[in-house]
């Protein structure tokens, strides 16, 4: 299916169902659903932030939305009314570049995330505490460019500088990092056995999952870059 959008976007995530959160290059952030049967798109709110959309991601229980704007901020709002919640005006050091869910399955911690930024560092949330920020981490030196959960609760994020990081989310620290691959990591996807990591140079990089010391296999695949 195709959803046609009246501007281009920059970033979206999925809720339950047919919903969708949008964020746009021009700050608007706008929450919807599409049709079953057609490419349109319903609006059911938008608001307006002051910098460009670097990520959304809405929460597992479907009660909330979160993004990081280009300005450094990080923003919360509630699912049925678009009004904003809560709003870091400076979440981060860095412009931020992604965000990323703690897994569901974590007793008492699923409605944590984690946001990364331009200098490689990473930083985890709690908004319903008065004081949000539960830790941070420093370990890649580049952009941020994607964050996700594996099945053995890591985080792990891909960056600019070549790497790919693991981070025990439990005991708040890394656990393994990378050798260095010869192009910016830009991409992520996690299956049962295998994490691939697509870079700049159009190969994906494989790695078993757990295992993420050493690379498995690099497949070429043709294309200028690998956005998996």
């Amino acid at each position: 299916m195709e959803i046609v959008l009246p501007n281009p976007p920059s970033c979206f995530s999925c809720g339950e169902g047919n919903t969708i959160v949008v964020g746009f290059v021009d700050g608007i952030v706008q929450y919807g659903s599409f049709g079953s049967s057609s490419n349109s798109f319903q609006t059911q709110w938008k608001f307006q932030t002051k910098g460009s959309v670097r990520g959304v991601a809405i929460s597992h229980d479907q009660s909330e939305v979160f993004a990081v704007t280009s300005n450094r901020g990080i923003s919360c709002f509630d699912v049925e009314t678009g009004k904003r919640k809560r709003c870091l005006r400076r979440g981060h050091d860095e412009k931020p570049t992604s965000i990323c869910l703690r897994d569901p399955n974590l007793t008492n911690r699923s409605h944590h995330f984690s946001t990364g930024d331009e200098s490689g560092e990473i930083r985890t949330w709690d908004f319903r505490a008065d004081d949000p920020r539960i830790c941070a981490w420093k370990e890649q030196q580049a952009d941020v460019n994607a964050l996700k959960n594996d099945n053995r609760h890591n985080l792990l994020s891909a960056s600019a500088d070549g790497t790919l990081a693991a981070y025990d989310v439990r005991k708040r620290r890394l656990r393994v990092k990378s050798e260095v691959m010869p192009s910016e990591l830009v991409s992520l996807c996690v299956t049962d056995k295998y994490v691939y990591v697509g870079g700049r140079d159009g190969y994906l990089e494989v790695f078993v999952h757990g295992d993420y010391g050493n690379i498995l296999q690099r497949i070429q695949t043709g294309f200028d870059m690998v956005n998996v």
